[in-house]
C-alpha cells in the first residue's frame, strides 16, 4: 500500500503508518480539529499532483499518552464507520 502500512480495528481502516509517522483516519471535522492541534496531512505525489488521503499525525503528546491519544482514536474510530456507511 504505496509504501506505509494500513491498521485495522474491526475491519475498519482506522490508521497508516509511514516511516515513523502515524496517521488516524479523519473526517471534515476531524481534520480541522487535527489541523488545530499542529498535525500534519498524509498525502503523497503521483503524476505531478499532491493527493491527500484523509488521514492526518495526532499532536505529539497524543503519541506519548493513552490516555491523551484517546481522543484522537476516538475521532479516527468515528470517521472510519461514518467512511463504511458511505459505501
Amino acid at each position: 500500500m504505496f509504501g506505509a502500512h494500513g491498521l485495522y480495528v474491526d475491519g475498519l481502516f482506522v490508521a497508516i503508518v509511514a516511516g515513523d509517522d502515524l496517521y488516524l483516519k479523519v473526517d471534515a471535522e476531524g481534520s480541522a480539529r487535527f489541523a488545530a492541534a499542529g498535525g500534519r496531512a498524509f498525502g503523497y505525489e503521483r503524476q505531478g499532483r499532491r493527493l491527500e488521503l484523509g488521514f492526518w499525525t495526532p499532536p505529539a503528546e497524543a503519541l506519548e499518552s493513552a490516555a491523551a491519544m484517546q481522543p484522537w482514536l476516538q475521532l479516527a474510530l468515528r470517521a472510519a464507520v461514518a467512511a463504511r456507511g458511505r459505501r
